[in-house]
């Protein structure tokens, strides 16, 4: 996309309910009503904090980042020490035995 072409995103402005928001630097701006939106930590905060009914203000938003990563040892290690559930040791055998019946597999 060239500089100077105007960015349009599927986003509803929550104060006129239309799709006229477009991106302006830091913010979102509505084409329709002349608000600009924010954005808290890489997230847009679609919300008028200038409207009376609005029960959260600005500085009280907070967006908690997960970043869930698998640690494989770990995992062993929980493993190890607290063992697996016995209905998944039951489950696995009968898989087992499923497939050495269907002699899928061989042991």
């Amino acid at each position: 996309m060239k500089n100077n072409e105007k960015e349009k995103f599927s986003l509803v402005c929550p104060s006129c309910k239309k799709f006229e928001l477009e991106k302006k630097e830091n913010s979102f701006y509505c084409n329709s009503c002349n608000n600009f939106y924010k954005f808290k930590e890489d997230f847009p905060v679609l919300i008028d904090f200038n409207l009376e009914s609005v029960l959260i203000k600005e500085h009280e938003i907070y967006i908690k980042k997960n970043i869930c990563k698998k640690n494989k040892f770990k995992e062993y290690i929980n493993n190890f020490i607290y063992g697996t559930s016995n209905i998944t040791k039951q489950n696995v055998n009968i898989f087992l035995n499923y497939l050495q019946k269907k002699k899928i597999i061989k042991f």
